[in-house]
């Protein structure tokens, strides 16, 4: 891929519309030689005659592999650290999440054995309620033979 001129008219063709471009089109501009080599580390893709056709082997290595793939092409992305350091701080969020979350779960936990109690008092007032009912129906029916 010596040739440069098919990336370069990529990156050009996007800049002039404003548009953002894809990580394919991003590795396939700023790393061609190794996003040949990182796509073949897990596939066999032969060398890409221009740009478009690097581009179409990135998006067909990444369907193909997924997560996998998309790690292999994170490792030969110009902006690695910048990426890392994004991801590192994803990593902490998600565990000041996580021990949120945790505590949460801690202070649901007296309020169901709270709820448990409340179940037990609405059990026995309704029992008291059931035998005060035949009670009254009790004193009813012996007043009335009286």
């Amino acid at each position: 891929m010596s040739n440069n001129y098919p990336f370069l008219y990529i990156k050009e063709e996007n800049m002039k519309k404003n548009n953002k471009i894809t990580i394919y089109e991003y590795l396939a501009i700023n790393v061609p030689d190794e996003s040949h080599k990182a796509i073949n580390t897990l596939g066999n893709y032969k060398r890409a005659k221009d740009g478009y056709e690097l581009i179409g082997q990135l998006k067909h290595f990444v369907r193909s592999h997924k997560e996998d793939g998309l790690k292999v092409l994170s490792e030969i992305h110009p902006d690695k650290e910048l990426i890392e350091l994004s991801c590192n701080s994803c990593k902490k969020l998600q565990e000041k999440n996580n021990n949120f979350s945790n505590l949460v779960e801690e202070s649901k936990k007296p309020k169901e054995k709270d709820n448990s109690k409340i179940n037990q008092e609405n059990l026995s007032f309704s029992k008291m309620a059931v035998f005060g009912g035949f009670l009254l129906i009790a004193l009813a029916l012996i007043t009335k033979k009286n």
